[in-house]
């Protein structure tokens, strides 16, 4: 008897969680636009993280990028925008992790609020969930005929 065999590659999920990060940072009016006279909408929040695993957890690191759309503290009270970005540090426990295996990180944006401390300050506070996937590369020699 005969065996045919074939070398798969696929592959393997070692574990999987689900953190969330909460972020609270006090930022500046950039220099060169006006003071803050009322917060009309963030108008966008972009989130950028990576994985690098370590034995047993993950360290996640990026930046959050929020984008607000404010009226100005001027007489004729024109609509300007700033941007702010925010950087953060937050391990996630993954037993069985180890260096070298891949992460996969889906982040998503579950509350964004912003707050006028002074006219040329704000308090924005971020809570993202952190999908985090860790995965290997594994052969089988799987039988394909007999």
């Amino acid at each position: 008897m005969i065996l045919r065999r074939e070398r798969l590659k696929l592959f393997e999920v070692v574990n999987e969680t689900v953190t969330t990060v909460t972020l609270r940072s006090i930022q500046s009016v950039p220099a060169g636009k006006p003071d803050v006279q009322k917060i009309l909408s963030i108008a966008n929040v972009t989130v950028s993280a990576t994985g690098t695993p370590l034995p047993n957890k993950v360290v996640l690191e990026g930046t959050a990028t929020v984008q607000t759309i404010y009226v100005a503290d001027l007489p004729d009270q024109p609509v300007h925008h700033m941007e702010h970005v925010i950087s953060f540090l937050q391990f996630a426990d993954l037993p069985g992790t180890q260096p070298g295996m891949t992460v996969i990180v889906k982040p998503r944006v579950k509350f964004s609020d912003i707050v006028i401390r002074s006219p040329r300050e704000v308090e924005i506070e971020l809570i993202i969930e952190f999908f985090v996937k860790v995965i290997r590369l594994v052969q089988l020699d799987v039988v394909t005929d007999v």
